[in-house]
């Protein structure tokens, strides 16, 4: 049904909860996960996320 999935996320706990779905369908469908990190470079404070994409990567969630 799915072959690819792409997941944004912003590194809140709303985006980790659709990183999660998306690792779930993706393994139900045999899909690949992309995620998409978007950066606001007026923001003062950010984080880049790399935990999640590294916990994507070794399919930790």
């Amino acid at each position: 049904m799915y072959e690819h999935i792409l997941v944004p996320t912003d590194g809140s706990d709303a985006a980790e909860y659709a990183v999660e779905q998306a690792v779930d369908l993706a393994s139900k469908y045999g899909a690949t996960v992309h995620a998409l990190y978007v950066v606001d470079v007026d923001a003062t404070s950010y984080s880049l996320g790399t935990e999640q994409v590294d916990r994507i990567r070794q399919g930790h969630l």
